[in-house]
């Protein structure tokens, strides 16, 4: 048997894991075009002309959500939950979408970082991989459900921009341009979230960004929750006189920022792939922490 670049000796979406059944959220569609709020938004001013033309192209598609397609939940696609889109459902499974065409930045927000609207400061959560196909337009489908991979190991193909190496621990991630190669039955306008390898330090590190972001914010409006700022403190000489609710209320926004990074780690990569190719994921759940 070849192993060479152009021969896949593994069938695609193999699986040996546990699968829950659950339905496409109802009237994504329409919900996504008369939303309210800031629709997602990637910088687009960076004085890169390659990386500017990718970022007006993918700011395009964010806002695209006239074609049904690209509301279809599509065989090895992330899929995720949140209850400002779906609501809480009168049949208790969940109901979830993979497509972030029309979606709006929750709670005003208004950051040209996909990134940060859509994992920290939205309630979208991580469920699982798309098992079988589901179109959205076919409501005779609705109340059937489709399954969806919660554990275990799937072939998936790799859409993020970059090269997975076997062990690179993977995480939910917004995509970065739009992609460069079609797969068959996904829209080349369809806006996913898609696996990529968890940079070095990302958890700290974003758990940190997003905690001195929100302290400067509420500083502004209550100073006695995170204390004085340090410039200010240091000037009047009085470092020494921060309060022990200072310390907790600053510890207790890093751990949750720190969660919020975390439970996008899903899981680990058990084979190499470029950008288009397939890639093992072994899915783990995130830290309960």
């Amino acid at each position: 048997m070849s192993f060479d670049s152009g021969t896949t000796p593994r069938r695609l979406l193999q699986t040996h894991g546990a699968f829950i059944n659950a339905v496409l959220a109802p009237n994504l569609k329409q919900k996504r075009h008369y939303g309210s709020g800031n629709y997602l938004k990637t910088d687009d001013t960076s004085g890169i002309p390659t990386q500017d033309n990718q970022a007006r192209r993918l700011n395009v598609n964010m806002e695209f959500v006239s074609n049904d397609e690209v509301f279809d939940a599509r065989e090895g696609e992330i899929l995720v939950n949140s209850l400002t889109e779906s609501g809480f459902p009168s049949h208790r499974r969940g109901a979830l979408f993979s497509s972030l065409n029309g979606f709006r930045q929750q709670g005003n927000g208004n950051t040209l970082d996909t990134h940060e609207a859509v994992l920290q400061n939205s309630d979208l959560r991580f469920v699982g991989l798309c098992q079988n196909a589901y179109i959205s337009s076919n409501t005779a489908l609705s109340e059937q459900g489709m399954a969806v991979q919660v554990s275990g190991i799937k072939t998936i193909i790799n859409d993020s921009e970059e090269t997975i190496n076997i062990g690179d621990k993977l995480m939910v991630d917004t995509m970065k341009k739009v992609p460069s190669k079609v797969r068959k039955g996904i829209p080349n306008e369809k806006v996913r979230l898609v696996l990529r390898k968890v940079p070095h330090g990302f958890v700290p590190q974003t758990a940190i960004d997003a905690a001195t972001k929100k302290i400067k914010e509420t500083r502004k409006k209550n100073k006695a929750k995170y204390g004085e700022d340090t410039v200010t403190l240091a000037a009047a000489g009085s470092a020494n006189s921060v309060t022990d609710d200072v310390i907790a209320n600053i510890a207790a926004l890093v751990i949750t920022e720190f969660r919020k990074a975390g439970h996008w780690v899903v899981g680990v990569a058990e084979n190499s792939a470029r950008h288009g190719e397939q890639v093992d994921v072994l899915l783990t759940k995130p830290s309960f922490l």
